[in-house]
């Protein structure tokens, strides 16, 4: 089927369909959070209800022992970007229906981030955020829409899961070619892919969706990806890339106006007087 018959598929899958379990990029969230989700699924695993679990799941004990093995590869990768202070990569979200062919998306869009320090940037669908030392920014392409607050809270924690909801949902894991298929018992997503590199950083998320969606055109399965590539570690990051000044003026009253070829974008002003 044509691309262009499905403009909705596009849009709603691509905006609706990566925010359950990927945020990707756009939320932060704490890596105790993460360890605490793991952890107790496998404080669970080894404590006395052991029994109780497997039969809940059907897990013979080395699905048990697999399941807690994919579990602490995923806490792992996701540790260590926030342990990396500096970096920069690049982003392809990709959409498939009806189609396992992961060489031929029906369509694919570009994001990259970079992290110096204390400093961040997204670039995710159109869409970018912002991380300085005074302020953060949040720039809706779509909805025409740009917030700017103050940044109280240094820490920069890039978390590719909603950690809190994952945590109680998986049932099984399954090893495939460098990484692990992961089992979902409820949700939009029925099952996902973590695929890594040799370091165990990140190359592919795949989310695999459990019912049909039907935007006009017929009932397909649909299939998301994000793959990263060119991840550098210590790049050399011209500092401009996290200046606020593409998007908006901000005057020494805390006044903020939108800027350049932003201009006519609505701006919340969020900032507080100090």
């Amino acid at each position: 089927m044509k691309l262009q018959n499905r403009k909705g598929l596009k849009q709603k899958v691509f905006l609706l369909g990566l925010v359950p379990f990927i945020v990707a990029l756009m939320s932060f969230t704490t890596v105790s959070q993460l360890s605490r989700s793991a952890s107790g699924i496998k404080a669970l695993l080894a404590g006395s209800g052991l029994s109780e679990v497997l039969a809940k799941y059907g897990l013979a004990p080395d699905e048990n022992a697999l399941l807690e093995e994919g579990l602490e590869a995923l806490e792992a990768c996701m540790k260590q970007y926030v342990d990396l202070k500096k970096f920069s990569l690049d982003v392809e979200y990709s959409v498939f229906y009806d189609s396992e062919d992961f060489d031929k998306p029906a369509d694919k869009k570009e994001g990259k981030i970079i992290r110096s320090k204390d400093d961040f940037y997204q670039e995710e669908m159109g869409n970018i955020k912002v991380l300085n030392k005074d302020y953060e920014l949040v720039l809706n392409k779509r909805a025409e829409f740009i917030t700017v607050r103050n940044r109280f809270e240094k820490k920069i924690e890039p978390v590719f899961v909603e950690t809190d909801s994952l945590a109680g949902y998986v049932t099984s894991v399954e090893k495939i070619a460098d990484g692990y298929r992961y089992y979902l018992a409820e949700g939009q997503v029925e099952k996902f892919d973590l695929i890594l590199d040799q370091e165990g950083y990140l190359k592919i998320w795949r989310s695999y969706y459990r019912d049909k969606m039907d935007f006009g055109q017929g009932e397909v399965n649909v299939i998301t990806q994000l793959k990263y590539r060119n991840f550098v570690k210590n790049p050399k990051t011209d500092p401009a890339v996290f200046s606020l000044e593409p998007y908006v003026s901000i005057t020494k009253k805390g006044e903020v106006t939108a800027r350049g070829d932003y201009k006519n974008y609505y701006v919340l002003n969020q900032l507080q007087k100090l």
